[in-house]
């Protein structure tokens, strides 16, 4: 009979974590819709809202204008990253008690002797001290596994917690729900509840074992755990090595790139870090960077920590500016050869005509989309001819999500929409707020780029532009995605009469920001 124990994993995930420190300091908003983010009238955005306001629709990344249109009693807190730092760290200790096998927000347990082994008493234990000492609710699942204990996690939060889920318990042919379109009614979209069928998708076929597999098939020796990580276009993996520390696989969306231009993105990353640049390029292994397993192209990277930058400080700015200059002055006057321009084609016209030939728009809206987007087009296209930039290599998707901060230096990952553009795409996503302290926030970040490459001005005029290209090609990648299983489950909101309806009061929003004076970087 063997004595091998079987793995224990616990993994811990904090309700609106950001949301309950902030009910924790101030009890009075326990039982009212919050929100932490920036403010509505300075442009900002949600970073979490508790699950009353997630009532209303509400959701992280959301415009808080947007957020007070769908709840208007919603109270918007600023974020408080020290304090939220000082929690984390408490929980830290708190689990620290039981083991100290930890990763981010999961415990093996294998080994403890707590509770004589009994994984499910530890996990009681553990929420019952954060609830108690902390006073912070957090959702907890154990399994033999990673993948399966984040999944039980997730399973019915909040204050939820599963025990000792087995492989058995997720059964992997679902329901389909149908849900017809409001215009056209021969049509059917997916609307999946948790049981979704996606046999279909060819993303089906990364379950886990495939996915170990996958990266055994590069000589590498896993430990069988893993840990999916937050990615929707392509699918992203935590892996555990034996004896060393876990990798990340990255597996690319069949169809979308070319093996060019994945090859040229690897490359421009190479680039970047043999210049002593930041940014977390794929590993080589067996001589190669990009690899095929099953029909599958997938790259391995290091895992790299870290945190959001802080960019309500000066100084951030300034040294992601300086990051991105020196990015920008690698590049030089050269171009992807493989990879796709920065157009108003690509990101406008190309994504209102699938939006109106698929049908997403009731009658109701269908005039009013038509119309105002094809006049945001037109004045967008005239902005965008009266500005002559020379294309340059570009991050391509350069906001705050895809920078880590850690050990006072600033990671840039994904580089996966890469492309040729204008300086200006890789600078106005970190600009937020009223004008301004938009203008400050652009002064910092020009500062610091200029110390490698120099900016004209006259870019300034694409910033109007660009967001609004940026919301309109949102839309229309939602609505390709739709078909993919992981869409509808995460972005439940999308394609519903009271989403288009404010997607629309957006880009009226937008027509009117575009005759508005560009952002000045003097007097």
């Amino acid at each position: 009979m063997s004595n091998t124990k079987q793995r224990k994993i616990i993994h811990i995930d904090a309700d609106c974590f950001f949301a309950a420190v902030e009910i924790r300091e101030s009890p009075q908003l326990a039982l009212k819709p919050i929100a932490v983010g920036g403010e509505a009238s300075r442009r900002g955005v949600m970073a979490t809202c508790n699950y009353i306001a997630r009532k209303h629709g509400i959701h992280s990344a959301m415009a808080s204008s947007h957020a007070i249109r769908l709840c208007p009693d919603l109270i918007i807190v600023p974020p408080n990253f020290k304090r939220y730092k000082q929690v984390s760290a408490q929980i830290r200790e708190i689990m620290l008690r039981y083991t100290d096998i930890i990763e981010p927000l999961s415990l093996d347990v294998t080994e403890t002797e707590y509770f004589n082994g009994s994984a499910t008493r530890i996990a009681e234990a553990i929420r019952e001290a954060l609830n108690q000492e902390l006073s912070i609710d957090v959702s907890a699942g154990v399994a033999a596994n990673k993948f399966l204990a984040k999944i039980a996690s997730d399973w019915e939060k909040p204050d939820f917690f599963v025990r000792d889920v087995s492989p058995l318990s997720f059964s992997t042919t679902h329901q389909v729900k149908p849900c017809y379109n409001a215009r056209v009614f021969n049509r059917s979209f997916y609307q999946p509840t948790f049981r979704t069928n996606h046999l279909d998708h060819p993303y089906a076929k990364l379950t886990p074992d495939f996915v170990l597999d996958a990266v055994e098939s590069l000589g590498l020796l896993s430990d069988s755990r893993i840990l999916t990580l937050n990615s929707y276009e392509n699918r992203v993996y935590q892996i555990g090595i034996e004896d060393k520390i876990p990798l990340i696989v990255k597996f690319y969306r069949p169809q979308r790139w070319t093996t060019e231009a994945i090859l040229e993105e690897h490359q421009f990353t190479k680039a970047l870090l043999d210049n002593d640049i930041s940014v977390v390029p794929p590993l080589e292994i067996n001589n190669k960077t990009l690899h095929e397993y099953e029909g599958f192209r997938f790259t391995m990277f290091k895992r790299q920590g870290g945190h959001a930058p802080e960019i309500e400080f000066p100084d951030t700015l300034f040294r992601i500016g300086r990051n991105i200059g020196r990015i920008h002055q690698t590049s030089g006057t050269d171009t992807f050869k493989h990879r796709k321009d920065f157009s108003m084609a690509a990101m406008a016209i190309n994504s209102r005509q699938f939006i109106l030939d698929n049908d997403f728009l009731s009658l109701s809206l269908l005039k009013a989309y038509e119309t105002l987007s094809a006049d945001l087009i037109d004045k967008m296209s005239t902005i965008w001819q009266d500005v002559d930039y020379t294309p340059i290599k570009l991050h391509g998707d350069c906001h705050i999500g895809n920078i880590l901060w850690r050990d006072d230096l600033a990671y840039f990952v994904d580089f996966d929409d890469c492309c040729n553009g204008p300086a200006i795409q890789d600078l106005w996503l970190m600009l937020s707020g009223d004008h301004a302290l938009k203008t400050q926030q652009l002064v910092e970040l020009i500062e610091g780029y200029e110390e490698f490459c120099s900016f004209d001005p006259a870019q300034l005029r694409l910033v109007e532009t660009l967001r609004t290209m940026r919301m309109m090609h949102y839309s229309a990648w939602l609505a390709r995605r739709w078909t993919d299983p992981a869409f509808p489950m995460h972005f439940p909101w999308f394609n519903t009469e009271r989403y288009w309806s404010e997607h629309i009061l957006e880009l009226r929003e937008q027509f009117a920001l575009l005759d508005e004076a560009p952002l000045k970087l003097y007097p």
